[in-house]
């Protein structure tokens, strides 16, 4: 990743994408497949960059899908982190993973991954909307594959509720739903999963997890349309 010309820090509050970024974004934009560490590191350029035209005080929160590169995008929130926070971005620090920058203990918090379970952690909602509701000068961000795992009207009431009326934008990847299947039955067999490709489809259309257009309507109702960037 390259920012504005400057001794290690951001001058400005725009990132300026590099060749290589705009070259890899058309290669993205026209299907063509890359690495995800590749993708992970120059989508999150170009969704950085889009970003910094957002006021200050938006919630950025990022929720998968996994399987789209988020570890990669994590990683390089990770590796970067000094210079997005220069930029005039804060990583809450509720539920956050210091050594990933991934608050997947927050999206477990409110019962997210959970089947059937609505119960949240009263506790963390608290601290979360204590953390952010007198944050005006900064742009806020949250990231965890977590939130789009189980969701329920329930969860994203709770969620929406704490974060106390700021806006909030959700990010969400999406991947070709076959390639996806594809590449979560081979992690799951790499961890010893028995389960045959036909049992995992059907948990995955029960979960809905990659039924991309009840994920975006569902935040959306929640959230607000136009607020689920996908």
């Amino acid at each position: 990743m390259q920012f504005a010309p400057g001794k290690g820090k951001i001058p400005s509050r725009h990132l300026i994408l590099t060749p290589q970024a705009n070259s890899v974004s058309r290669a993205v934009l026209a299907g063509r497949s890359l690495p995800s560490t590749v993708k992970g590191g120059i989508l999150l350029e170009i969704v950085i960059y889009q970003w910094s035209y957002e006021v200050s005080g938006t919630v950025f929160l990022h929720i998968g899908a996994g399987k789209t590169g988020t570890s990669s995008l994590q990683r390089f929130l990770k590796h970067f982190q000094t210079e997005i926070e220069a930029q005039g971005f804060y990583f809450v620090k509720t539920g956050l993973d210091l050594e990933t920058v991934a608050h997947h203990q927050l999206a477990l918090s409110f019962g997210f991954t959970r089947k059937d379970d609505d119960r949240f952690c009263e506790d963390t909602s608290l601290s979360l909307t204590a953390e952010v509701e007198n944050i005006d000068d900064t742009k806020i961000i949250i990231s965890s594959e977590n939130f789009h795992s189980h969701v329920t009207h329930t969860k994203l009431r709770n969620l929406h509720k704490a974060f106390k009326g700021k806006q909030v934008k959700v990010i969400l990847y999406a991947r070709r739903q076959d390639e996806w299947v594809d590449s979560a039955f081979r992690q799951l067999c790499e961890g010893g999963n028995t389960h045959s490709i036909n049992e995992i489809v059907e948990k995955v259309k029960y979960n809905r997890l990659i039924d991309y257009h009840w994920q975006v309507r569902v935040w959306e109702q929640h959230f607000g349309l136009g607020n689920v960037v996908l």
